[in-house]
Parts: structure tokens; sequence; C-alpha cells
């Protein structure tokens, strides 16, 4: 990474921005837009960050996919949305590079036009804003998903996989994924089988994967599913915790939440070694969660201890990060 080094950033050859580095607090923060890599160094013993270097962000509570039974989020056909406006002037006071994960809800939901206008504002204020999908928004909407990572209005693309897929369902999706680029499928432990893992290892090329802890937010779709089936989620936690070496070996890149990191135990998975130097610490240390939709923020989308949304994330990460858990 030293040829980064005292550059704010790189373009590739056609002038779209590629690399990142900028300073946050007393770290050094590279982050390659081609593939989502994120490197993090400091010459002192933690990281201090000022600002988040990523923030998940809820811009809609509206999803017409299904009403999914373990949604912590509670999203329905008749959620709200968040305001534009308000959303642009709170990411005014973000620091240029910061990374926003934009999710809901369903974002295919808010009307094409409104939210290629609203990640134009996003790119003009020099942040990386990457989506989550549920794989049947990918289905129904994936030339317009292209459209805007053709115009560099999108980065990294998450797509939410099901339990319930076919063989047909995964030979469409590839179909629908040729020409999008960055992708990351996400898998929930205690849902997600060995079976879907291997049905997106043979239709992908090199997938990378991203697996969520099981969350049961209280009052959620998801803590009253864990209440019926908790035998039976905490038995597929169990099991892809015993296989997570064969996992990581089968993917070109696996990806942990907090939760899942917790409920894997992947802290006695890897070497002492590897933990150091890939963990850049827990979410509420290096990240935090805004709900524009409530206009409510948190340490993350599961914490229920929230707040009135502020216009300086600086000040609002600093309270998110002195919490006592």
């Amino acid at each position: 990474m030293t040829a980064l080094l005292g550059k704010e950033l790189k373009r590739d050859m056609g002038g779209n921005m590629s690399k990142l580095v900028y300073m946050n607090g007393n770290t050094k923060v590279y982050l390659d837009l081609n593939n989502g890599t994120r490197i993090m160094e400091t010459e002192e013993d933690e990281f201090d960050l000022e600002y988040p270097v990523n923030v998940d962000i809820k811009l809609t509570n509206k999803c017409l996919v299904g009403g999914c039974s373990y949604c912590h989020e509670n999203s329905t056909p008749n959620g709200e949305q968040a305001d534009f406006d308000v959303v642009l002037a709170v990411l005014k006071s973000f620091k240029r590079g910061t990374e926003i994960a934009l999710g809901g809800g369903q974002l295919t939901s808010i009307r094409f036009i409104e939210f290629y206008d609203f990640l134009k504002g996003v790119k003009e204020l020099g942040l990386v804003p990457n989506a989550t999908f549920h794989y049947k928004e990918i289905i129904d909407y994936y030339r317009d998903i292209k459209k805007l990572q053709m115009n560099n209005l999108l980065y990294g693309i998450g797509i939410s996989i099901p339990e319930d897929l076919t063989e047909n369902d995964y030979k469409e999706l590839a179909e629908c994924c040729e020409g999008i680029n960055n992708i990351v499928f996400h898998v929930i432990a205690g849902l997600t089988s060995s079976k879907t893992l291997n049905l997106l290892i043979k239709y992908f090329d090199n997938p990378k994967l991203l697996i969520l802890g099981y969350k049961t937010k209280p009052n959620s779709r998801g803590e009253i599913l864990y209440f019926s089936k908790h035998s039976d989620i905490d038995k597929k936690i169990k099991g892809m915790s015993n296989s997570i070496n064969d996992i990581m070996n089968a993917f070109s890149v696996v990806s942990f939440d907090d939760l899942a990191l917790e409920q894997l135990d992947m802290k006695n998975k890897v070497s002492a070694n590897d933990w150091d130097k890939y963990y850049q610490g827990n979410d509420y240390s290096t990240g935090m969660y805004i709900d524009f939709v409530s206009q409510e923020f948190a340490r993350n989308s599961t914490s229920m201890n929230r707040r009135p949304l502020m216009t300086d994330v600086k000040v609002m990460f600093k309270i998110t990060k002195s919490e006592v858990i």
C-alpha cells in the first residue's frame, strides 16, 4: 500500500475514483473501491477515530418483498420513507471517504429517479455508498442497479439470500448479476444451510460472503421466530461455527458483523496473528447506525438505546462510542 501514501485519491484509466486514502483521528484509512478492501493503520496501540469509517443507514421501512419472518426491522408494505433533504443535510457533516451502507426496508420501493438524484448528491459529498438488496430485487430491478453502478453512484452490492431458493432461482439470479460488480452475498447465521452456501459456490465465480448474526431485536419478527424455533436456529449456528474453516476456504472473501463473530466464536477459530491482522474493532468503535425514517441514531441497528437525530455525525459518533454496554 506504500504507493498510496500521500495521495488523497487515485483514478483509473477511465477517470473514475478507484482508491482513497485519508486520515481519521490517529488512523490512516485505505479504501480500494474496485474490490471493497479497507485497511486501517495507526502508529498507536489502538484506533482512535474522530469520525465513523462506515455508517449503516436506513432509508425506508417499506418492503413489498413479502414480510420475511426473520426481519428485525419489521418492514411492511406501508412503511415510511426518509426525507432525502434531511439525509443529505446530515451527510454533509461526514468525513469524505466514509462508506455508507444503504438499506431498509426495500430500496427499490423508492422511485428510481428520486434514488438516482439522492445518490448524485451523495457522490458530490465524496462519500462511498454501498447498498443491500433482497435477491428478488435483483431479479426485478437488475437493469436499474446496473445503471447506478455504471454511473459510479453505487459501489458494493449486497444481496440477501433467503433459504427457500431453488436451483432455477440461482440460475436466474446469476444471469441477472452479470455486469454487476462488487457483489457480496449476505447470509444469516442460524438460518443459512450448507445447501445454500454450496449453491452460491456452484453458480457464482469466486463469490464473496458476509455472515450476519441472527438478530432478535425486541418486538421484532426476528425475535418472534427465535422464540418459536430457537433450538433449530441455535443448532444451525453451531453447525456453521463447526464448518467455518471450510466456508472460508470455499469463498474468496468471508466477512462478519459483530454478532456473527460472537455467535460463531470466531476469535477462537483463527490464529491470534490473523485476528490481530484482520479485526478492525467492534461495530461501535468504527461505525454507527442512523435510522433516517424515525430520525434516530444508535450504536447499531439492534440497539434499543436510540437518540434523536443530530446534524453532526462527529458528535453522534462520539456519543455512541462512549456508551457503556
